[in-house]
């Protein structure tokens, strides 16, 4: 018994040691993710001072944040120096309402978006959703489909 159990012993002991060497990378990888987290919280709390909460206990960022800009709303915290992706996911929550068929940006045009509508009206509708969500909207051309509906070329620029 003692024999087959000197057998065992090099491999448990190097078992244990690789289950020890693990569990300290872990830790080590944890403690590094915790660092980031708290440093993103900061980060994260600072930006919220500064553009949506000046005083007061930070509660629930996301709800602060919304309450701030549906206050305030959207035209105020625009940049028009903002990135077409970020001008796009602005846009988003408009374009929903209607079948956004491309989306594209260049340093000449601008961001141009292409949408599909039910008929000229619902483009109206969707100009006007877009200036109120602050985006001045120049429509380069909208024509009718023969399948129905209409389509609608849109650049789409934030206004300060």
């Amino acid at each position: 018994l003692a024999a087959r159990i000197g057998l065992w012993r090099l491999p448990v002991v190097a078992a244990a040691l690789g289950v020890a060497i693990w569990l300290g990378a872990v830790f080590v990888e944890t403690q590094g993710y915790q660092k980031d987290a708290t440093r993103d919280v900061g980060l994260t709390q600072a930006m919220v001072r500064e553009h949506f909460v000046p005083q007061g206990p930070l509660l629930d960022i996301r709800a602060q944040v919304a309450a701030a800009m549906a206050r305030t709303g959207p035209a105020e915290f625009a940049d028009p120096a903002l990135p077409a992706l970020t001008q796009l996911q602005i846009a988003a929550p408009v374009l929903m309402g209607e079948t956004l068929q491309s989306a594209a940006w260049r340093a000449d045009t601008g961001l141009v978006v292409t949408v599909a509508a039910g008929d000229f009206a619902a483009l109206d509708r969707l100009d006007a959703e877009l200036a109120e969500a602050g985006f001045a909207v120049d429509r380069l051309d909208s024509r009718a489909q023969q399948t129905g509906g209409v389509v609608a070329r849109l650049r789409l620029e934030m206004t300060p």
